[in-house]
């Protein structure tokens, strides 16, 4: 059985999130952090293996190289706050930045 079988689907967490999203995409074909359109991967805000769940409001829309970032850069929280006051993802890695290494306020 896929890994992603038990994930829902693209369409059901862009509908879900298109609610609490100050901008949101208009379609599962748009990476939700960089913008540009093609082939999209439903991520996880908060990783399962730090007890993030297949809930749909841990899910999200990235490309391949924003979910690579999203995994190994950026606090989940700060993400996910900046994703609904929609900063752009190097806003969001800006934040997370700033927060953990106090030289760069």
């Amino acid at each position: 059985m896929n890994a992603h079988s038990n994930l829902p689907t693209k369409k059901a967490i862009l509908k879900h999130w298109s609610a609490i999203l100050w901008d949101p995409p208009e379609t599962v074909d748009t990476c939700w952090s960089c913008g540009l359109p093609g082939l999209i991967e439903r991520a996880h805000l908060q990783a399962r293996c730090d007890g993030g769940s297949d809930e749909i409001d841990n899910l999200i829309l990235l490309c391949r190289a924003c979910h690579w970032q999203q995994e190994t850069i950026i606090d989940h929280h700060a993400f996910r706050e900046a994703l609904i006051d929609g900063a752009p993802f190097m806003s969001a890695r800006l934040a997370y930045l700033r927060a953990k290494m106090p030289f760069m306020k």
